[in-house]
């Protein structure tokens, strides 16, 4: 999804200012839009490779970053136990209810 988001803005981007170099040099329109329809796919195809480049680093650290909590945050035995004891006695609802 990021890489398409990227190629195609870079692409747009590139369209946009070659259109508008092409009016402002008074270049004929035909070779302003030829330029500009190139600049569009060569701009577009390294927009899409950064956008993958950068959505392989994003899911990288989720990963990572998912790994260490679970890690930190991984139960132990005595919290097992612990949780097991609470389901056993069960919690009293009339308190915590409000009625």
């Amino acid at each position: 999804m990021i890489a398409r988001y990227a190629g195609s803005v870079l692409g747009l981007f590139a369209f946009s200012v070659t259109v508008f170099a092409g009016l402002v040099v008074r270049n004929p329109i035909a070779i302003t839009l030829e330029r500009a329809v190139f600049a569009l796919f060569l701009f577009c195809m390294i927009g899409f490779v950064l956008g993958s480049v950068a959505q392989m680093v994003v899911r990288e650290f989720e990963r990572k970053r998912e790994a260490e909590i679970l890690q930190r945050y991984e139960p132990t035995s005595s919290d097992m136990d612990v949780a097991a004891a609470e389901a056993e006695e069960g919690m009293p609802d009339g308190e915590l209810s409000g009625a």
